[in-house]
């Protein structure tokens, strides 16, 4: 009898303490290429389907972290993407768990189909691009580095021009070195061999720094999955497709949009487009596309405002 007293008491234990324990919810978001998708939405719900207050985001490596406390009625989440197919982790009542999330792709006619949550209105709208902006706004939380988002700022205001467009479009990341040696804009082209030839000289590359300027446009980073629906909607993607002249002019009026001097795929970031940095200890060094078909590399002595042309093109 007293056996059975004490196996009845340490079960009785055991379920309180299950019933009072956080549970700690992870995983790893991915497209159908494997690669990650970054601030996808993850919304929690109760058993009969309410969407919740809690939510977050994944972050630039696609993963995400999710507390769930005590007597809390989630018993769901449900992770949504423009273009993709939802999908649903059902929360068990293990104190840990861990979830790895591959969204399948909707079909080509996806920007016609998606609709935002409590919006009757297709993609592109107000609402999608508002939607883009908020997920923009949380994803240039995750990075700041203020030296480069000067000299950024200082090379994009020099060579923008005036737009009526309401958003302006920056790529996602913008790859920046620092190299210890200075630059010799006059052998600029044998600087790369040398550096090639002595990898010593390179103190760091940083491949996700995310750019940030300081202006009244809100901004919008050109993610993978807006880049290609975008694509898809547009049109003229192989070459061999026509251009949907109608859908280009709806995408125009909120964002610059170029088509490639080559065919067969778009600029879809403000111009200019800023490819790449690398620091040295006399200045930086930029390249850039400043036109639907031209682009130059510049020069910037440290402590100057001068912009020095090392070379440019035209395709």
């Amino acid at each position: 009898m007293k056996r059975l007293l004490y196996i009845l008491l340490i079960g009785c234990c055991y379920l309180t303490a299950k019933a009072s324990d956080t549970i700690h919810v992870s995983g790893l978001v991915m497209d159908e290429n494997g690669d990650a998708v970054i601030g996808i939405f993850i919304t929690a719900h109760d058993s009969i389907g309410n969407e919740l207050s809690w939510g977050i985001r994944s972050d630039y490596d696609g993963k995400f972290n999710f507390k769930i406390p005590p007597s809390s009625p989630i018993k769901y989440l449900v992770i949504s993407y423009l273009c993709y197919f939802p999908d649903t982790i059902y929360i068990t009542d293990e104190p840990f768990q861990n979830y790895d999330v591959t969204l399948k792709p909707r079909n080509d006619n996806c920007w016609e189909e998606v609709k935002v949550v409590g919006c009757s209105s297709s993609i592109p709208s107000d609402t999608f691009f508002y939607q883009w902006h908020n997920q923009s706004e949380e994803f240039a939380k995750l990075q700041s580095n203020p030296t480069v988002d000067s000299l950024y700022q200082q090379v994009f205001l020099h060579y923008t021009k005036k737009t009526n467009h309401p958003y302006v479009v920056l790529p996602q990341y913008v790859p920046v070195s620092v190299i210890s040696t200075d630059f010799d804009k006059k052998n600029y082209s044998s600087m790369f061999n040398i550096i090639q030839k002595d990898t010593s000289l390179i103190i760091s590359v940083d491949s996700t720094y995310i750019p940030h300027l300081n202006i009244e446009n809100p901004i919008l980073y050109l993610f993978k999955d807006q880049e290609k629906a975008l694509t898809t909607y547009l049109g003229g993607v192989p070459s061999s497709k026509e251009i949907n002249r109608e859908n280009a002019d709806k995408v125009w009026k909120y964002i610059e949009i170029n088509y490639g001097h080559w065919g067969g795929y778009w600029h879809l970031e403000t111009m200019p487009i800023i490819y790449k940095i690398c620091i040295y200890n006399n200045g930086a060094f930029i390249s850039l596309r400043d036109s639907w078909c031209s682009g130059k590399s510049i020069f910037i002595p440290t402590h100057s405002n001068e912009f020095i042309e090392v070379s440019s093109w035209i395709e």
